[in-house]
């Protein structure tokens, strides 16, 4: 298997079936839910503050 090539800044590789699924069951949250693994995401990627 090989890497694949790297993409120019404004490209984006495509989304795998299980970035999919996540993307979905997270859809799926409550709005309160869905805050909280937003939140929590942004803490891991360091996203600003609201």
């Amino acid at each position: 298997m090989t890497a694949p090539k790297p993409l120019t800044r404004d490209e984006n590789y495509p989304a795998s079936e299980e970035t999919l699924e996540l993307a979905s069951k997270i859809e799926a949250l409550s709005p309160h839910h869905r805050y909280l693994v937003e939140e929590l995401i942004a803490q891991f990627y360091g996203g600003a503050k609201r």
